[in-house]
Formats: C-alpha cells, structure tokens, sequence
C-alpha cells in the first residue's frame, strides 16, 4: 500500500512539473525542458529519494534517542555512586569528584547540583575550595 502511495504522489508530483514545465517556457517563448515520461520519472525519483532520506533521518533519531539514554543513564548511575561515596567518606568534595570520575569541574558541579536539589546531599560553604558536600540522610 505504501508503495502504491508512492507511486501515485510520484505521479502526480511529475504531473505538476510537467505543467508547471509546460506553462514556464510558453510564457518564455521557448520549447519545453522536459516531455510527459521525464517528468513522470523525476517525480517518482523525488517521492522514493526524500522516501529514502526520511528513513535515514529516522534511524538517526532512534540513534540520538540511544545515546541520550546512554547518558541518562550513565549520569544517574555517577549520581548514585556519588551517595556511596559520601556514605562511606561522610564527605566529599568536588575536585574530588573530577578526578574519580574523570569528568570536568562544571559536569561535577552539575551532578553535585542536582543531587542537591533532589535533597539527598547539603553543600557546606559558599564557593571555593572549601566547600564540602554530605549526605542528608
């Protein structure tokens, strides 16, 4: 059925070419570009081509929708082993959280952050190197 579908906007796609073709150069005073089976066939060439872009741009969502789930995920699983930590440490800072999970100050900032916000952890100190984080519970 799809196919079908194709087929006939295909069609009707080379239909509206082929006048749009026809009308143009009459008015130009000059012969036609393009006759009845060539602008039938750019018509079904355009249907199956954006067809066929429209796939791949798809597949590309479902991959971007996998790596930001990967993220998500990999970023709460850091959040929890973060809560470890500081059950075990009663405290933590975040330099330290950098260098264990090798990522940037601001990314430790964020996840600190957000735990934060959640309630499961309290920041001690304003700013700077003297600020601590502990477990609220």
């Amino acid at each position: 059925m799809v196919i079908i579908t194709r087929i006939i906007i295909g069609l009707i796609i080379g239909g509206i070419y082929y006048i749009i073709d026809r009308t143009l150069f009459r008015y130009l005073g000059s012969d036609s570009f393009v006759g009845w089976p060539e602008a039938l066939v750019l018509g079904m060439v355009f249907v199956f081509v954006s067809a066929y872009i429209s796939k791949i741009m798809n597949r590309n969502k479902v991959e971007i929708s996998d790596i930001n789930k990967e993220r998500r995920q990999k970023k709460e699983e850091i959040k929890t082993k973060i809560i470890d930590l500081l059950k075990q440490k009663g405290q933590v800072k975040n330099d330290e959280i950098e260098r264990l999970f090798n990522v940037s100050d601001s990314t430790a900032t964020n996840y600190l952050e957000e735990l934060e916000k959640e309630g499961k952890i309290t920041q001690i100190g304003k700013e700077g190197r003297s600020v601590i984080y502990k477990t609220n519970g």
